[in-house]
């Protein structure tokens, strides 16, 4: 057997292991990891460096399963998931905001408004502006959080089928 023939049947045995497995595309697998792994920063504490790392993980991850859904459940859980990530990032952005400087009227408010959160009306000697309540962060977390147990329950189901 020549070196490129075994190369061949390699090649041929990994394109049909492939297509023969039941199992859901490696990137389904890398995006359910991924927004396990925001959940579980989020749950223990996450520095805003880290956190914008993850959400650029997950970022990566849900555009590779994307692009390789195959049927109406993996779009289910593309959509799912990228419900969640926006929230994520809208939560980002607020955090954002609340450490450069809590003087941003109109992205406090889109914020706010898109997620139903208590605005705080505060000023200095200076200027009277609009502030988001402590734990406006933490409530667009448990909003995206549930989009992503609607996500997880469908991946989980459909990868126990055999």
């Amino acid at each position: 057997m020549t070196r490129s023939q075994a190369l061949a049947m390699c090649f041929g045995l990994a394109v049909y292991l492939g297509c023969a497995s039941p199992s859901r595309p490696a990137s389904a697998d890398g995006a359910y990891r991924a927004f396990k792994r925001i959940g579980g920063a989020i749950a223990v504490g996450v520095e805003k460096p880290r956190y914008d790392q993850l959400l650029q993980d997950a970022s990566a991850e849900l555009l590779i399963f994307r692009d390789l859904a195959m049927d109406g459940t993996d779009s289910a859980i593309v959509r799912s998931y990228g419900l969640a990530l926006e929230k994520y990032k809208d939560a980002g952005l607020l955090w954002a905001v609340q450490i450069s400087s809590p003087i941003y009227p109109s992205v406090i408010e889109t914020v706010a408004s898109r997620y139903h959160l208590p605005q705080l009306m505060e000023h200095t000697t200076e200027t009277h502006f609009r502030s988001i309540a402590a734990g406006g962060i933490q409530l667009i977390w448990e909003q995206a959080a549930t989009d992503v147990r609607a996500a997880d329950s469908v991946f989980l189901t459909r990868r126990s089928r055999p």
